[in-house]
């Protein structure tokens, strides 16, 4: 009996190693897995951070270079603009220096024509004293708007009294000159006439 009863406990003390043994087993399993799917876990939620991450800064990027080409399009339509606005400043310039071009050439040519009508009338007037060849004399005449002559200045004299005598007398007679009456601005140019006068005109 005694012999048995140690048989049956040895067979007790395997048996129950055993199953130590498996219970041990299954619950280091059961803790291997655990601690594995914490760090599957933390594998996915940082695989997951960073793809996060990444897709951010793809975003970043992209709106960035979408500033970026829509600042160069701007800057493109901003250098146009200037473009435009300086070739119409540039044209406006142009035409305003063709019209002053054109209305100098015209005045230009009104002065002269009522300049060479002022000569002649005074020419028509003067009676050139004898002998008096190769002489020349310059005379400044003032001149109201109407064309009345209001002062002659001989302001550089033949020297010869007769001849200078002539051409103011001649001056006197063609008064009221013929002036522009209706171009204030071309009758001014016409208020202080110089001319010279020979005796070979």
């Amino acid at each position: 009996k005694l012999a048995q009863a140690k048989i049956d406990k040895e067979a007790k003390d395997k048996a129950d190693k055993l199953a130590q043994a498996k219970i041990d087993k299954e619950a280091k399993d059961k803790a291997d897995k655990l601690a594995q799917a914490k760090i599957d876990i933390a594998n996915l939620n940082k695989n997951a951070l960073t793809n996060e991450m990444n897709a951010l800064k793809n975003d970043e990027k992209k709106a960035a270079q979408e500033k970026l080409q829509k600042a160069a399009q701007a800057t493109n339509h901003d250098a146009e603009d200037r473009a435009l606005i300086e070739k119409q400043l540039a044209d406006k310039k142009a035409a305003e220096k063709l019209a002053l071009e054109n209305s100098n050439k015209d005045l230009a040519s009104l002065m002269d024509k009522y300049t060479r009508q002022i000569q002649k009338a005074i020419k028509q007037q003067w009676n050139k004293p004898p002998n008096t060849e190769k002489l020349s004399a310059v005379v400044r005449i003032t001149v109201f708007p109407d064309g009345e002559v209001r002062n002659i200045y001989i302001s550089k004299s033949s020297g010869n009294d007769a001849f200078d005598a002539s051409i103011k007398a001649a001056i006197d007679k063609a008064s009221p000159l013929p002036v522009p009456k209706d171009n204030q601005a071309l009758n001014e140019k016409f208020r202080l006439l110089t001319f010279n006068f020979g005796s070979e005109d």
